[in-house]
């Protein structure tokens, strides 16, 4: 078996929220969704923490919002340049770990809305790499 590049240490659930009466109020209003991405690191325990918050918008009220950590274990984690205190990881790296977020959040997001008027409106499948590239462009 290949070695593994990084190793998921934590998913955590750090807050979730929802307003079904508003989800009635406004149904016929499109939902505007806003990724909100946090990204930290730890060189001594090779850590790569990315918190995503997730924000779900009727007419620019919140509807629903869950919050993400999503902790890393990166083996040689020093040896990636830190420049003005930002991490710089390979952009293989930065869109596995963007991956792995997304599809975490997506799941949690699905059991918290799970019996719920609200448990059709998931996280879309997205690119990654598109993802990553937006919030994260010093890394490609």
């Amino acid at each position: 078996m290949p070695e593994s590049i990084l190793s998921v240490k934590r998913i955590k659930a750090i807050s979730f929220s929802m307003d079904e009466m508003l989800y009635y109020a406004a149904s016929s209003l499109p939902v505007k969704v806003e990724l909100q991405p946090k990204l930290g690191y730890q060189m001594d325990a090779n850590t790569v923490e990315l918190t995503l918050k997730v924000i779900y918008l009727k007419d620019s009220a919140e509807l629903m919002h869950i919050q993400v950590q999503n902790l890393f274990e990166l083996p040689g984690l020093r040896e990636f340049p830190v420049e003005d205190h930002l991490l710089k990881l390979p952009s293989a790296i930065i869109t596995l770990i963007v991956s792995l977020a997304l599809s975490h959040t997506r799941a949690l997001l699905a059991v918290n809305v799970a019996g719920t008027p609200l448990e059709e409106v998931l996280l879309a499948v997205v690119d990654a790499e598109d993802v990553a590239k937006r919030f994260f462009p010093y890394m490609f």
